[in-house]
């Protein structure tokens, strides 16, 4: 699996119909997914195995046709129950990022059915980057940290020391990417940090980010002693 620095959960999601084959042409996922993929799962076919009788032969090509499921280099399996092939799991977890076609054939005895396909677009999930606006500021003062590059409509948990957040935990980010965290100092500390742990995709995946993104802001404290006289 590609790290980037962040690191996937083992996250499965997983739809009480599964995946329909015959109701989506393209699926966008992101690097690391896993996905569950299904036919004949209607009545009057039989939903644990499709139509009675059939077994169902999957496989992945890539852009150049390369089929990427021989010599083991994709993970495909049956989900509970369907020992003829026709609900799958596919983890998606080493893929490189671009464009692939899944294709599944039904066979029953001597008959061999139309072959079905959809193109998944496999996209980058991408590195967050936390900058402090403010490298320093006065005592109780407070301060701005951005967060660019995330994956659009995503949410990131944050936690900050030294200060208190104007946004709670965890922020969404917008469609470019962006987000901001206002944070008051504390009056105390010499330093505000504010570090992010985890983000979750808007498809729901969530990855944990490790390590963690930080960023700092020092502070300046002044603290003048009370005035003596004769």
């Amino acid at each position: 699996m590609k790290n980037l620095s962040l690191k996937l959960f083992a996250t499965l999601f997983i739809s009480v119909l599964g995946y329909s084959l015959h109701a989506q042409a393209v699926q966008n996922i992101f690097e690391g997914d896993m996905k569950d993929y299904s036919v004949d799962t209607v009545a009057p076919d039989d939903p644990l195995n499709g139509t009675p009788g059939s077994t169902y032969t999957w496989t992945v090509f890539d852009n150049t046709n390369t089929d990427i499921t021989a010599g083991g280099t994709l993970t495909i399996t049956n989900q509970a129950g369907s020992t003829s092939g026709n609900r799958i799991t596919i983890d998606w977890d080493t893929t490189p990022t671009g464009t692939y076609t899944l294709h599944v054939i039904e066979n029953n005895g001597n008959c061999t059915g139309t072959e079905e396909l959809i193109t998944v677009n496999i996209n980058p999930i991408g590195n967050p980057v936390l900058a402090a606006t403010n490298v320093e500021i006065c005592l109780n003062d407070s301060t701005q940290f951005t967060i660019i590059d995330a994956p659009a409509n995503s949410t990131l948990t944050f936690n900050v020391t030294g200060g208190t957040a104007t946004q709670t935990s965890p922020i969404m980010v917008d469609a470019n990417g962006e987000a901001t965290i206002d944070v008051q100092h504390d009056g105390t500390s010499a330093q505000i940090v504010v570090t992010i742990t985890e983000m979750t995709l808007e498809n729901g995946t969530v990855v944990d980010i490790d390590p963690d993104l930080t960023a700092t802001t020092d502070v300046t404290i002044i603290e003048t002693s009370t005035i003596t006289f004769d």
